[in-house]
């Protein structure tokens, strides 16, 4: 068999080089952990005039960071109600599933087994699988959700453990529990978008900093930094 594992030297040579790449590791990975270096680099900035980059002023670097947060707080704001959106659709979907599979009893029992089936397409009923269902999709069985309240009215379909009630307002219930939930993720999704774009702009200002302290700092850059705010040690 062949020996596919490494020499002894490469492995060594190949740690060293992670452990060099860690060493040389900046900014920390968490979200939350660069918002308190920011934050922290931007008091430290607002009273060391004396640095300078040419392209941000201190101003700039804290009105971004300030956007940060607010986009930050608002993603966690707007996703915190997103589970509970999520068990809401799962109980309509259970409760539906066992409404159609009650009303396929019912039409086979009204239109006859074989005859029953041909009635199934009016319901918005189709052949999935092995079986009759309503669409699995949530945007396909919202449009044939109408079609099957439609039928059941039509057809004077009665069932038990569903009254009329049930049937009047499920699709209502339903749409506005799918338009929640496009509304969170959208409310995700534009604060996620905004945040990571701001986060790349401040990465580029720390990192600057970072590079403008060792240099200005030549024997006692480290204990600058950590001044500044940026615990490497942590991360």
């Amino acid at each position: 068999m062949e020996n596919t594992s490494k020499p002894k030297g490469q492995e060594d040579a190949l740690a060293s080089l992670a452990k060099k790449k860690k060493a040389h590791k900046i900014l920390p990975e968490s979200q939350y952990d660069i918002l308190t270096v920011a934050e922290n680099v931007c008091k430290k900035w607002e009273n060391t005039p004396e640095l300078t980059l040419l392209w941000v002023k201190p101003e700039d670097l804290k009105k971004m960071v300030q956007e940060y947060r607010t986009f930050l707080e608002n993603r966690i704001k707007a996703g915190s109600g997103r589970s509970l959106q999520t068990q809401t659709l799962k109980n309509l979907d259970a409760q539906i599933n066992k409404a159609v599979e009650e009303i396929k009893l019912a039409i086979l029992v009204k239109f006859g087994k074989e005859k029953g089936k041909a009635y199934y397409s009016e319901f918005g009923i189709t052949k999935q699988g092995n079986g009759y269902k309503l669409p699995t999709d949530r945007n396909l069985r919202l449009n044939a959700l109408p079609l099957f309240v439609k039928g059941v009215k039509t057809h004077g379909l009665k069932v038990v453990g569903f009254d009329d009630s049930f049937f009047d307002s499920i699709v209502d219930i339903y749409t506005q529990a799918i338009e929640d939930t496009r509304k969170t993720d959208s409310a995700v999704s534009f604060n996620v978008s905004n945040k990571n774009d701001l986060r790349k702009q401040i990465e580029a200002v720390l990192t600057a900093l970072y590079t403008l302290i060792k240099i200005n700092y030549p024997n006692t850059y480290e204990g600058e930094l950590r001044n500044w705010g940026f615990q490497r040690e942590k991360y």
